[in-house]
C-alpha cells in the first residue's frame, strides 16, 4: 500500500524517493503499466539484489529473465492459471501434504533445518 497511499497523498501517478538508500521513481496506473512492460526500456536482468533473488525469486526465475527466455517461461506459468489446471494442482498438492504426513507421522524427531 506504501506506492498508493503515496500516489493518493502527492496526487500523481509517478513521483520519487529513496528506497534502500538509493532514488527510486514509483509509479502507477494503466500509462505507467504501458512503460513498465515495455521491454525496450526495462530490462528484469539483474534489477533485483541478490538477497532478493536468493530468497524470494529464486536464482534463474521468471522475473530475472528478459526477451525470448521471459516470455516462454511466462506462458509456461500462464498456461498453469486455468480453473483446471489450478484444480489439478491443488489435488497434487494435498496428496503430496497426504503423504508427507504419513511419514512424518513415523518418525521420532522432525527437522526441515538444513544444515
Amino acid at each position: 500500500m506504501y506506492i498508493l497511499n503515496r500516489r493518493h497523498t502527492f496526487h500523481s501517478n509517478v513521483y520519487e524517493t529513496r528506497l534502500f538508500g538509493k532514488k527510486a521513481i514509483c509509479m502507477g496506473g494503466k500509462a505507467a503499466a504501458e512503460i513498465f512492460y515495455d521491454t525496450d526500456k526495462f530490462k528484469r536482468a539483474g534489477a533485483a539484489p541478490n538477497r532478493i533473488q536468493e530468497t524470494l525469486f529464486g536464482k534463474g526465475a521468471v522475473q530475472g529473465l528478459d526477451n525470448h527466455p521471459h516470455h516462454h517461461r511466462k506462458k509456461l506459468f500462464m498456461s498453469m492459471m486455468t480453473h483446471e489446471q489450478l484444480s489439478s494442482l491443488a489435488d497434487i498438492c494435498s496428496k503430496q501434504w497426504e503423504k508427507a504426513l504419513i511419514k512424518w507421522e513415523k518418525k521420532k524427531k522432525l527437522c526441515f533445518i538444513k544444515k
